[in-house]
């Protein structure tokens, strides 16, 4: 879905910004006359072009481009060489190479910035637009909201309406990518409105109500998105300029027949998708239809197509070195190899998923961003160099019609002398000090290298363990269910004869067999726990949580019974994973009710929950006034299989589940009090401020839906 908000911004922002849709006659006259134009006017025209063919053929827009560039370095035009190095960047984003985009976005706005303001405000605010969809896309938010809002005072200051409803929709897309869906759609109606306003502006407004789909189809509200995507397509289908834009929306709507289990429509859409990318040659886009492909023959248990598509998906990700692609290419083969009872393969291509969903929003990105920037600070400053020069050669050329200074060659002979002094002081200086860094970093990196194999040992150790662990809860859960099924399928047989004394010795074997499948649910749940990829980011108002976390106890022993309080402000929001919060309160408040309804003294069973705010986390409490727990038992609740009682018909696993849940939130469970009426848990967490999204899907599906509170023992 980034890649359909990435290419339908694109497009809407040029045309928001004045491209005729009468493309192909514009097209001919333009080439007509660009051999015969000289100079400022050749540029404009080259670079005309260049944005004509940006939607249907990037490369040739690229060719047009580079020689508008050329020719403005000719004729000494900056400014249409910054708007060929912006159409190149736009070409590049189009075909997802997203690091060459930013490089040219980067030297186009180092032209801009510093050319009069009045004169290109609107190559200076579309080239600020273009470098926060960069970062929009590479998951920096905050960042790319600067850079947005930077374009839209721009515009504001100069009554740029169209400019500033493509903006508007940008800042929407950002808010949509935090989940903060009312801002967007706030933001995507006030651009929708402006759009309507002005002429000719049909890719621009079939770009707002795209987006405006997209938030509903985020809300899984997809016969909404899908209304809104049809409207959008019906403005820009079977035009020739548009075969991007349109190969997205069909897309889009394939994605949500899919969700909505009509397959045959899905299958349709993403080949039609499909067909028009590969006439694009747009090999981003062709990768993730063929995903889409074998999502859909997976799906329908054809698991050689599925197979096929996936591998080929893969290969061409590979090729352009898109990891996104490769994620969702591993995750597909790890389901197939499952279907197919290759356990070895799918958990191979689980490792590979799983290790590249942790590092596409890692900090190696950010590092790749900052390298960017360090390479247009380097051209930069290759620009500066290039004024130096030229100025020394001016300074040498009046030297020369100087025939004061050219007679005074003894002034000349002191200056050199005292310059080639003074540079062998200076060289001196500077092999001393890097003799002394060398002798440093030399015995620095001795000490680093020892520490490096001690923790790669360590690491290495760990890692084989862990192996070794999820491969037994993998296998575990495919080889035990089926033993498992086939007793419980003789018990029903048994149950089926008459003999009443055979059928209580089945009914009290089909007990067993159903407490056997329990436990090993609950092992692998614990094995889903252990692999989840925390999601930090979304918001919770944390008072309306917790009642709905004590409503989910009505099903427990003892809840009627039972009085609950929630002292909490009624505004305060916490960021975190809700899957993992879930879990850890789930089996607190359920133990809190069990032990609370087992000893109450006089008074009535009561829980309270409570928030204490810290400096850097927030704290949970559960108090209850039950039974308490003596000293030998309190230190050893969270361990595996742990039953404190035999009153209780759980397998002593709820508080280990809660203790590996919040290690995944970065937070702590603590036993504070175990006395009599008064038993006292504390839960922390971080403060965290996160602006990352993705989060992996689990292997067996057992952590697919959110909030789903009641969690056995």
């Amino acid at each position: 879905m980034k890649y359909f908000l990435t290419i339908v911004g694109l497009l809407a922002i040029i045309f928001a910004y004045g491209q005729s849709d009468n493309t192909s006659t514009l097209t001919d006259s333009l080439i007509l006359k660009v051999d015969k134009a000289k100079g400022i006017n050749k540029v404009t025209i080259l670079n005309k072009l260049s944005s004509l063919f940006l939607s249907t053929n990037p490369q040739k827009s690229i060719e047009y481009a580079q020689q508008a560039i050329n020719t403005s370095q000719n004729a000494n035009f900056r400014p249409g060489a910054g708007r060929g190095l912006n159409n190149i960047g736009q070409a590049q984003l189009i075909q997802g190479n997203y690091v060459n985009a930013l490089a040219y976005y980067l030297r186009a706005l180092n032209i801009f910035e510093n050319e009069r303001q009045e004169v290109v405000v609107k190559d200076l605010s579309f080239v600020l637009s273009n470098i926060a969809e960069v970062y929009y896309q590479r998951g920096y938010f905050e960042r790319a909201l600067k850079y947005q809002l930077s374009a839209l005072k721009l515009q504001e200051n100069f009554h740029d309406q169209a400019g500033i409803g493509a903006s508007l929709d940008q800042i929407g897309s950002i808010y949509a990518g935090q989940k903060m869906f009312a801002k967007a759609l706030e933001n995507y109606n006030h651009s929708l409105n402006i759009h309507k306003k002005l002429d000719n502006n049909q890719v621009a407004i079939s770009r707002n109500l795209c987006n405006i789909g997209q938030v509903y189809f985020m809300q899984n509200k997809y016969a909404q998105a899908l209304d809104f995507y049809k409207k959008a397509f019906e403005l820009i289908a079977n035009q020739q300029l548009h075969k991007t834009t349109e190969a997205n929306l069909l897309e889009n709507i394939g994605k949500v027949y899919q969700i909505q289990g009509d397959l045959s429509n899905a299958l349709s859409y993403f080949q039609k998708s499909l067909d028009i990318r590969q006439e694009l040659g747009n090999k981003d886009g062709i990768s993730a239809n063929l995903n889409n492909l074998a999502e859909i023959y997976l799906a329908s248990k054809k698991y050689p197509q599925a197979l096929n598509y996936a591998e080929r998906s893969l290969t061409l990700a590979r090729a352009i070195k898109s990891r996104l692609r490769e994620k969702n290419a591993h995750y597909v083969l790890s389901e197939v190899y499952a279907g197919q009872q290759k356990f070895d393969e799918a958990y191979k291509y689980q490792k590979l998923y799983n290790a590249a969903n942790d590092s596409l929003y890692s900090e190696s990105r950010l590092k790749q961003l900052a390298e960017l920037q360090a390479y247009y600070e380097l051209e930069k400053k290759e620009e500066e160099n290039k004024g130096l020069k030229q100025a020394k050669q001016n300074l040498e050329q009046k030297a020369n019609d100087n025939s004061v200074i050219l007679n005074n060659k003894q002034l000349i002979i002191y200056a050199l002398i005292t310059v080639i002094l003074l540079g062998t002081a200076i060289l001196l200086v500077l092999y001393n000090r890097a003799r002394f860094r060398k002798s440093l970093t030399d015995e620095l990196e001795q000490k680093v290298n020892e520490r490096t194999a001690y923790l790669k040992k360590i690491t290495d150790e760990l890692t084989r363990a862990n192996h070794e662990l999820d491969t037994f809860l993998y296998k575990a859960s495919h080889d035990l269910k089926g033993p498992l099924s086939s007793l419980e399928g003789l018990c029903h047989v048994g149950l089926m004869e008459k003999d009443e004394r055979k059928g209580m010795y089945f009914n009290m074997q089909r007990d067993v067999l159903n407490r056997m499948q329990l436990l090993l649910f609950r092992i692998v749940e614990i094995g889903d726990i252990r692999g989840h990829q925390p999601d930090l980011s979304e918001e919770i108002k944390l008072k309306k949580y917790l009642k709905s976390v004590v409503r989910s106890m009505r099903r427990v022993e003892g809840y009627k019974n039972t009085s609950f309080s929630v002292e909490v402000d009624d505004k305060l929001a916490i960021t975190t994973d809700a899957e993992m919060l879930d879990i850890v309160l789930d089996n607190i408040v359920k133990n809190a009710v069990q032990h609370a309804n087992s000893y109450y003294g006089d008074d009535s069973p009561h829980i309270r929950l409570e928030h204490v705010e810290r400096d850097n986390f927030h704290e949970i409490r559960i108090i209850d006034n039950g039974s308490g727990m003596p000293p030998e038992i309190a230190e050893r609740i969270f361990e595996m299989f742990f039953r404190g009682t035999d009153n209780f018909k759980g397998f002593g696993l709820g508080l280990y589940k809660a203790k590996i849940a919040v290690s995944k939130l970065g937070g702590e469970i603590t036993l504070l009090k175990a006395n009599k009426g008064e038993t006292v848990f504390s839960v922390t967490i971080p403060k965290t401020k996160v602006i990352t999204t993705a989060v992996a899907p689990p292997v067996n599906g057992l952590l697919a839906d959110k909030h789903h509170h009641i969690v056995p023992n």
